[in-house]
């Protein structure tokens, strides 16, 4: 705590000088001075580049000239070598490069290690020693106290990230940064000794339900009678995400679950490099463990008793023992996205984005409960939540028109009764109230469970509650016996896209760090179609990105504009959009001189695959409940009959057009895992495998002779093919890099390769410092505050 205090104080001069346009370039323990009072001063500025200005430090160069390019000086008094004193060199410094900012924010990192682990972060025998160990090693990050916050973890590895292009750009960043993580350590040492103690002791003594002693208040002890004290009070207190081996802390996934009895939280997270599972806390031990064989996993929820968790993952709806660890399959479907509720009877309701769907809870076959309302243009149904009665329940519905997006009460007989508008999630908890997301504010409504009454106002809960871009995905979830878990806001990411070469080594970013999702190289080799979405916006849109211009944005829908691709001259982006309720394809051109058209519209889901180079044709594949993925393409010519390409009982999907036009590469799990295979176009019924031991993402060169996927362990590889009009045929796959530790949540990034196949551009997610999971114990009694 004394080491956070400090270093806040040091980021707030670091921040006061930077705002002046000083930039340190000599951050050290030597020159921080701890005063008797508790105040930090930062000092010694004998080094400082006033940036755009006379120098004014006494260096050699005459006013205005720039001492970054200067050799460096390992003591600062001397003329000559090296500007900054070694081991808190950044390694832009170490190398002589061009410096500014960021290297104070390097230091930064260097002196906040030091302060949290008695040792530097970086040493040697030699000054030159010390120099290489910054410019080639990692600081020992076993060395950091077992303690320390998570965030506080994510912020030194931010702040000595080797490429200055990746590290923090802001000092006030990380003065917030760590006042965030002062707070949730505070909360942390706090209030979990005092309130999850409590707690532990209530739920160890049988004499008293957790129920009567977290949620039922108002029935136990109804208006007019006396409540206990600790029935009146409220109770917060943090879980720190855990940390993944081998890899830095993960940002949390979609999903949070409470049991119902209050005893377990779970919820999905992960880090770079790895696949996300579901974590475990238990209130009553303090204890988080990872729940092995839930990799992949999405929106968890409880079963009624609590021993056991159902969660998505992939195509697929699973159940886990959470004592023996068991896990099985209950359903298949595509795109089991926005979570589930499982009933006391043993049936559980899930969503697969374009319905919700019943199912004992103990396998079987998928029956519709509730489709989309064409009228209101709805594009998604998720979170469904069943009220007390175990027939009902609630859910909500998006609408491309974000005034049409609502939430509902729907019923196992397929009927269903619209509440109110939202684009959150809405849970229902005892005694008598509706949670939902608004704004970035959990508030709660009344709501009567047996009328489907609800309040006209809404009460504030917690503020600074997280949730994904469209806002529909709200990171909060509350059990009955009123436990409220939740992440506060930035738990979203932003990306960057940056290129690299054939072997891995990195090249330039395209552009500034922004929301970036799918995107797509246009024929020129120079532009990028791009979706964007960031916390504010409900939806997304489609951007033109050009190096060394102003991006432009194409898509002013008003809804989910995204998944671009390219006409074949350069001239027009096609994309995916709701606007219609159905995900249609539209077109634009990239000037604005015509206004957008449809390019294929049907009553099917539709997401984008490809442009045939000839101009005439549009590939794509339809997410069925009945055959999963299907590959199609539409001609844009004539009647335009659409032809099935890869339609089977098993997912197929991501179509790609060769160069020549004459074969589709896609990916299909037919074989038990995903495949790239390519297939003649026209279909002439054969097809060739060419992945082994698990392929996506296929793409090809721009003269047809590679084509690229990524495996099972997030390695891009590269098939040298032979098209000819004998076939097709294809040699030994060569590796190139590891594209899986740059992909953030989910592990694998997403790339696209330029014509040449010299350089990839890739999509890097930029991890914000992960939050603690907060919890509130008794929430409603906030709301008499």
């Amino acid at each position: 705590a004394d080491a956070l205090a400090i270093a806040r104080q040091i980021a707030a001069a670091l921040d006061a000088a930077h705002e002046r346009g000083i930039v340190h370039r000599d951050l050290k323990p030597a020159n921080i001075v701890h005063t008797h009072d508790g105040t930090v001063k930062v000092l010694d500025f004998g080094l400082a580049k006033e940036s755009g200005r006379s120098s004014g430090s006494g260096e050699s160069g005459g006013a205005g000239s720039d001492l970054t390019h200067s050799p460096t000086v390992i003591a600062p008094t001397i003329d000559g070598v090296l500007l900054g004193t070694a081991p808190y060199m950044s390694p832009e410094q170490a190398r002589g490069k061009t410096v500014d900012k960021r290297a104070d924010i390097w230091a930064f990192g260097c002196v906040l290690y030091e302060m949290l682990t008695g040792r530097r972060a970086f040493t040697g025998e030699t000054t030159s020693d010390t120099i290489a160990a910054i410019i080639e090693r990692e600081p020992d990050w076993a060395a950091l106290p077992a303690e320390t916050p998570p965030a506080v973890r994510r912020l030194l590895q931010r702040c000595l990230d080797k490429d200055p292009k990746r590290r923090l750009r802001d000092v006030g960043d990380v003065y917030h940064e760590l006042a965030h993580a002062s707070d949730a350590s505070a909360a942390l040492h706090a209030t979990s000794r005092s309130g999850a103690r409590r707690l532990a002791w209530v739920l160890a003594s049988g004499g008293v339900a957790l129920a009567v002693a977290l949620g039922w208040v108002a029935i136990k002890y109804p208006r007019g009678s006396v409540e206990p004290e600790w029935a009146r009070e409220s109770a917060t207190f943090a879980i720190a995400a855990p940390i993944v081996p081998g890899a830095p802390a993960g940002l949390p996934t979609p999903g949070i679950a409470v049991s119902g009895d209050g005893r377990s939280i779970a919820w999905t997270a992960g880090g770079l490099g790895r696949r996300p599972g579901i974590w475990l806390y238990s209130v009553s031990t303090g204890e988080t463990r990872l729940l092995p064989g839930t990799e992949d996993a999405s929106n968890p929820f409880w079963s009624p008793d609590g021993r056991a968790l159902a969660f998505s993952a992939g195509a697929s709806l699973k159940v886990i023992d959470v004592a023996s660890g068991s896990v099985r399959p209950i359903a298949t479907v595509p795109d089991v996205s926005s979570g589930g509720t499982w009933s006391g009877e043993g049936i559980i309701v899930f969503s697969a984005r374009y319905a919700l769907y019943q199912i004992p809870a103990s396998g079987g076959t998928p029956r519709v409960v509730a489709e989309l309302n064409r009228s209101r243009q709805e594009n998604s149904l998720g979170f469904p939540r069943f009220l007390p009665d175990g027939r009902h329940f609630l859910y909500v519905a998006r609408s491309g028109r974000s005034d049409q997006s609502g939430a509902y009460v729907g019923s196992l007989d397929g009927t269903s009764v619209r509440l109110f508008a939202t684009t959150s999630h809405v849970y229902y908890a005892a005694p008598g109230y509706v949670l939902y997301a608004k704004d970035g504010t959990l508030v709660a409504r009344t709501f009567d469970p047996s009328t489907f009454t609800v309040g006209a106002e809404a009460s504030t809960v917690v503020s600074h509650v997280g949730a994904n871009a469209g806002g529909m995905n709200g990171h909060f979830d509350v059990s009955p016996s009123g436990v409220l878990a939740y992440f506060r806001n930035r738990t979203t990411a932003d990306a960057v896209l940056r290129w690299y070469d054939r072997s891995g080594r990195p090249l330039d970013a395209l552009n500034e760090p922004a929301g970036y999702s799918t995107f797509r190289i246009a024929p020129d080799d120079r532009r990028v179609a791009v979706d964007v979405a960031s916390d504010r916006a409900v939806g997304r849109d489609v951007w033109v990105l050009n190096p060394g211009a102003t991006p432009t944005r194409v898509t002013f829908g008003g809804s989910d504009d995204w998944q671009p691709f390219w006409s074949p001259d350069g001239r027009k982006v096609a994309f995916m959009t709701y606007r219609n309720g159905v995900s249609d394809l539209f077109v634009k051109t990239v000037n604005g001189t015509a206004p957008e058209e449809p390019l294929v519209t049907s009553e099917e889901q539709k997401t984008p695959g490809d442009w045939s180079p000839d101009g005439r044709f549009v590939t794509y594949w339809v997410s069925r409940a009945e055959t999963l993925g299907d590959v199609w393409v539409t001609p844009l010519e004539g009647a335009r009959q659409p032809i099935p390409i890869a339609r089977t009982k098993f997912n197929e999907r991501r179509p790609r057009f060769s160069p020549d036009g004459r074969f589709i590469a896609y990916e299909s799990d037919e074989s038990g895992s995903s495949e790239v295979y390519v297939q003649p176009f026209p279909p002439t019924g054969g097809k060739w495998q060419v992945s082994v031991g698990g392929g996506n993402q296929a793409s090809w060169r721009g003269d047809g002779r590679e084509l690229y996927y990524v495996n099972a362990t997030g390695m891009l590889l590269a098939v040298p093919v032979t098209l000819s009009s004998n076939g097709f045929s294809a040699g030994a796959p060569v590796q190139l890099f590891d594209v899986g530790r740059r992909g953030g949540v989910g592990g694998i990034s997403r790339y696209e390769a330029a014509r040449d196949g010299r350089r990839f551009l890739l999509r890097e997610i930029i991890v914000p410092a992960p939050q603690p999971l907060l919890v509130v114990l008794n929430w409603a009694a906030r709301l008499k505050k």
